[in-house]
């Protein structure tokens, strides 16, 4: 595979593809997949580099409306967020997690996965703007080759779980009416099985010779142009050190994550002054994000009970073990009696004062407060220690594969949950103490919640995305809702009964401890009607040919559940849409003409 860099090439080049995809996530990248090959010349542009860099990372500023959120907001983005990717600052991210590179924020993905439920497709009368221009069953074959790309076992995620698990049944039973299980499957590497899918490294160890990849190209502009009757797109690239350069595509695909796509779109002005696509001042609206916060607490001696009820599950597939989470789904019943948006629950335990690992690494940065006593915590933990050293025995990168994979392939075929633990602890066991549930809630699809152009600009002269959001109470109701009813049925299913949030208590819903979980969407949402969204059924722009839109951005509403198996599988759809209609073009210049992925000439 030819991975270039843009500041290789003479500053005014022009280069000529087939299908131009803008983002190196895993919308772009799973289309680019799908196009492996075939006849077609296929470019796809990076903003970032093959890794995330520092510079690239301050590309990812957002603005946002200083009076939408809460003080406390940006302490809980930096505790809930800072961890989990490797250039991410929340003084640079006001709003969303963005890894620029290849591969995007799969970079810093937990691998949790699951697709959205049948009623979160439909037109439900109490939450407007909802309704999708198609049902599950359209898309469940997209779901299954979604999977496959993603490592997943073909999975089972409703109560239709428990089938497939020998030997036991639901468990608790709830009223239907207020939950089902829920089951989020993970998706694992496979380059490494103790990590989670990182799109970026594995794309570029597969090869084939109709597929270029340009990295440190940020698009500035997309301009479609219209000439005896043939549309071709013209899009405007720039980078760190580089000049500007010109790619004329057939079709553009833009898939740079909900905010950039937005932006870039709004940015675009040369066929509508409101930016490309923007004639009905739809671009940027609707914009949404999943939200969480802790709903239950469970008294002490009754960790290890629910932790296990709870905990992760290996489910045995023909190839291999695959991983899920068992949790809680809330009713569509109960959604639609008391205008609910829907949610989801699952357990998260804390960690003892006395745990060893957090001990010594305490110690170790000089920073404890009481010695003797973690120095007590480690010894008497001798046993966790152990364990643990032994996990990052197989993490090492100085281990040989040859060594750690059969041991590793013995732990996951015996011990299913190893691997999800490996990633979650970082290698070490640690010691629980309490535990409780979070909910993650839908939200509804506002309007007023959107992305706009900021005035400050960032190095190459761009407007910055300028974020306005707010959770809107409906969402918050939910997440209300969500933890009084789980005490309720746990308590009529017989078992230990949580005690709910001091929030909650007061139905204060205000001061819910809410954060964000970086699942941004809808701002540039799928709609039959262009006067309510910006992409049709097949994701092409309603006002214009040959653009189309793909990832988070173009789904309707956002259900519950993570959403990179659901923008995985939307993407593979519209690559099929895009191959059916290039075949159907009157000459095809693709490979079998021309072995170059892409054809360089000088600007006149």
């Amino acid at each position: 595979m030819d991975i270039q860099n843009l500041k290789t090439l003479e500053d005014g080049a022009h280069l000529e593809t087939d299908l131009l995809i803008i983002g190196g996530g895993a919308a772009g990248l799973t289309v680019a997949r799908e196009f492996f090959d075939t006849p077609w010349r296929v470019m796809v542009v990076e903003s970032g580099d093959t890794e995330q860099t520092d510079a690239h990372e301050q590309l990812n500023e957002v603005e946002l409306d200083s009076q939408t959120v809460p003080e406390t907001w940006k302490t809980r983005r930096s505790e809930y967020h800072g961890h989990q990717a490797e250039k991410w600052s929340v003084e640079v991210q006001r709003f969303g997690v963005r890894c620029r590179g290849l591969g995007g924020s799969t970079a810093a993905w937990a691998g949790k996965s699951a697709p959205f439920s049948e009623h979160d497709f439909a037109k439900r009368d109490w939450l407007e703007f909802s309704g999708w221009p198609f049902t599950r069953d359209d898309l469940m074959p997209y779901i299954r080759r979604a999977e496959t790309r993603l490592n997943l076992g073909q999975g089972s995620y409703g109560n239709d779980f428990w089938e497939r698990y020998p030997g036991r049944s639901q468990q608790p039973e709830y009223d239907p009416a207020k939950f089902s299980s829920f089951f989020w499957q993970f998706s694992r590497s496979r380059i490494n099985p103790v990590n989670m899918t990182r799109m970026g490294p594995e794309f570029m160890r597969e090869a084939d010779n109709n597929v270029r990849v340009l990295v440190n190209a940020t698009a500035r502009s997309v301009t479609p142009k219209t000439e005896n009757g043939e549309t071709t797109v013209a899009v405007v690239l720039t980078g760190i050190d580089a000049g500007d350069i010109t790619v004329t595509a057939k079709k553009v695909v833009i898939a740079c994550g909900a905010l950039e796509n937005a932006r870039l779109l709004l940015a675009s002005k040369t066929v509508c002054s409101a930016g490309l696509g923007n004639e009905r001042d739809q671009v940027g609206r609707y914009l949404m994000d999943h939200m969480n916060a802790p709903v239950v607490k469970f008294d002490d001696k009754y960790t290890k009970e629910i932790c296990d009820r709870f905990g992760f599950i290996g489910l045995q597939g023909p190839k291999r073990v695959d991983m899920y989470m068992h949790g809680m789904e809330l009713g569509a019943e109960v959604q639609a009696e008391e205008g609910l948006v829907n949610a989801g629950a699952y357990v998260v335990a804390d960690r003892a004062e006395d745990d060893p690992w957090g001990a010594l690494a305490t110690l170790l940065r000089g920073q404890s407060k009481a010695p003797f006593r973690d120095v007590f915590s480690i010894i008497k933990g001798a046993g966790m220690m152990f364990t643990g050293a032994g996990r990052l025995f197989l993490q090492s990168d100085r281990v040989p594969n040859w060594i750690k994979m059969p041991i590793i392939n013995t732990f996951v075929k015996l011990m299913p949950n190893f691997v999800v633990e490996e990633y979650q602890n970082k290698g070490v066991p640690h010691k629980l103490v309490s535990c409780g549930f979070d909910a993650i809630v839908e939200q509804e699809p506002l309007p007023e919640n959107r992305v706009m152009l900021s005035d400050t600009l960032n190095r190459f002269g761009e407007p910055l995305p300028l974020v306005k959001w707010e959770p809107g109470e409906r969402s918050l109701k939910t997440l209300m809702r969500t933890g009084e009813l789980i005490a309720e049925q746990f308590e009529q299913a017989g078992l230990p009964v949580p005690e709910v949030a001091d929030w909650i208590k007061t139905k204060s819903l205000a001061d819910a401890p809410i954060i964000d979980t970086a699942h941004t969407s809808g701002t540039t949402r799928m709609s039959v009607d262009p006067d309510t969204g910006v992409v049709d059924e097949n994701c092409k722009i309603h006002s214009c040919e040959g653009v189309y839109i793909a990832g988070g951005s173009v789904l309707p509403t956002c259900g519950h559940a993570n959403p990179t198996l659901m923008i995985t599988s939307v993407a593979i759809r519209l690559a099929d849409h895009l191959k059916a209609q290039m075949a159907q073009a009157p000459e095809t210049s693709g490979t079998s003409q021309d072995q170059s992925p892409a054809r360089e000439t000088s600007l006149a």
